[in-house]
């Protein structure tokens, strides 16, 4: 019950991180860049589903095969032969996000490319909320 008060104190970004920490995924140590995930690059500019720019200063990526999460800044590389969900968080606080789906209609350059992000209008309270809308 204690743990459960906490979690409810959490912003967006703590409780949807923890909230993927407590299901096993980890981060990747940023000590050794080579373990980041190779075979797919792309320079993002992120855009809603209406064509309005999105504003993500970080984004991270979920690389279900590896059971790891990796932040990026700019240009994200991906595994494309594994389960990835890109997910991020507006000024705003909403969560917007990328599914496995969408990485299969990605171009296969690596040249400048719009992402078009969903955009959670809901509010996440709980684990299951998060994991629905992500997974």
């Amino acid at each position: 019950e204690y743990r459960k008060n906490d979690i409810k104190k959490l912003n967006g970004a703590e409780k949807i991180i923890r909230t993927l920490e407590i299901n096993e995924f980890g981060f990747v140590n940023c000590d050794y860049p080579t373990s980041y995930p190779t075979g797919g690059t792309v320079i993002p500019s992120y855009i809603d589903e209406n064509g309005a720019r999105v504003a993500l200063p970080n984004v991270v990526l979920v690389d279900k095969g590896t059971n790891a999460l990796f932040r990026y800044t700019k240009k994200v590389t991906y595994n494309p032969n594994s389960k990835n969900v890109l997910w991020g968080l507006t000024k705003e606080n909403k969560l917007v996000y990328f599914k496995e789906a969408d990485f299969a209609q990605l171009s296969k350059t690596n040249n400048n490319q719009d992402i078009t992000m969903h955009v959670y209008d809901g509010e996440l309270k709980s684990y299951s909320d998060i994991m629905k809308v992500l997974f």
